[in-house]
Order: structure tokens, then sequence, then C-alpha cells
């Protein structure tokens, strides 16, 4: 799968907010319609807590992933993206000082 985005660095601090580091996205460049996609991304989080990741397509969100609610995963409504929650995984894995989150179809 390419690396659309290379490796995006993201790195800014004000009024004692961070935001994420050493961020990575995967995305497929090109998917045919109706087949799955596996969207990745890994991030640092400089000892912080994951609080979302969020996933847009044309600017609107379909996809909200936070830890802390219940359930955790959430879709919106947006056209030309169809996301299955009885049919997708979401994996959050940690490692040292990141997380990685993985939205699988399929």
């Amino acid at each position: 799968m390419p690396d659309l985005n290379s490796q995006t660095r993201l790195h800014r601090r004000f009024n004692g907010l961070c935001s994420l580091k050493d961020l990575k996205i995967f995305v497929p460049e090109a998917v045919i319609m109706g087949n799955a996609a596996t969207l990745s991304c890994q991030f640092e989080l400089e000892k912080a807590t994951l609080y979302s990741v969020r996933w847009y397509f044309e600017g609107e969100e379909f996809y909200r992933f936070v830890p802390k609610e219940s359930p955790p995963a959430r879709t919106f409504p947006v056209s030309g993206i169809t996301v299955d929650l009885n049919k997708v995984r979401t994996r959050l894995s940690s490692f040292e000082n990141g997380a990685a989150l993985q939205l699988v179809d399929g």
C-alpha cells in the first residue's frame, strides 16, 4: 500500500497543548468501487493519551475513534464512503511513545 503522504511531521505547541509528532498516514491510491480498503495511521503521542482519531473524505468526517467513549467507534454518512461497523476491525496498537490505528474493512 503506497504511503501517499510520505511522512508528515507535525510538531506545534501552543497554550500548553501539543499535536502529534511523526504522523504517518497510509491510504490506497485507488480502490475499485465496492472493494474493501485499509486505512492506517501511525503517530507519536509524546507521553500524552490518545483523545481521538478521525478520518475525512473530501472535508467530511466519516469515521471517528475515541477510546474513552462507548462505543469507541462511530461512523457518519458521507457520499461515496460506506463503513459497516459490523465488518470493520479497528485496531489500536501501542508502541514506545506512540500508537497506530488501522481501519480494515472486510
